[in-house]
């Protein structure tokens, strides 16, 4: 009976120029990860609810908090795209490169099954936001969130923010598949 699925979560950034310690909201994601495929061609795109999306920038708004909103890049291998994985900083600005260059803003797990699911099932939200690390293409630990000092408060205030946006679409009317008529 969901109806409205919203990930709040970690993340690493993509994006040299993306301050550290800001939220993003996802507007879609690219399904690095397998689950996804499991279900439907990679071809089906990722993509966030527009009013998920829209809730949790009003509701970023309201709190005084600027969010970055875009794509974001899902896969499954933790770490994988980060310094420590390669030894430190070699190898993983090669990795990384494609999703920089294209304007990819940050890398997760798990944001582009939950939309994939979301929309195939069909009369479900779902959107993610994210505390966004570091640059990956520094040194090794720099996407890490949790080693800051002001890390509980920040997730406290986006446990703020995704709870004011689960309050902005109840208001809105359920969510409906035309598939089923």
């Amino acid at each position: 009976g969901v109806k409205t699925m919203i990930r709040m979560g970690t993340s690493g950034s993509l994006q040299p120029n993306l301050p550290a310690n800001c939220f993003v909201i996802a507007t879609g994601a690219i399904r690095g990860e397998g689950a996804s495929k499991e279900y439907i061609p990679e071809e089906y795109p990722a993509v966030a609810d527009v009013d998920v999306v829209c809730a949790l920038r009003q509701a970023c708004q309201e709190y005084g908090v600027k969010p970055y909103l875009g794509i974001i890049r899902s896969h499954d291998s933790f770490y994988i795209e980060s310094p420590g994985a390669h030894g430190g900083k070699e190898g993983v600005n090669e990795r990384i490169r494609p999703w920089v260059d294209a304007g990819a803003l940050a890398v997760e797990n798990e944001s582009s099954a939950l939309f994939t699911v979301a929309s195939l099932l069909g009369g479900i939200r779902a959107g993610t936001i994210l505390l966004c690390g570091n640059y990956l293409g520094q040194t090794y630990g720099s996407m890490s969130t949790s080693n800051r000092d002001d890390y509980k408060e920040k997730v406290d205030l986006m446990t703020k923010i995704t709870l004011r946006a689960i309050e902005i679409i109840d208001q809105l009317p359920d969510p409906e598949d035309i598939r089923n008529g």
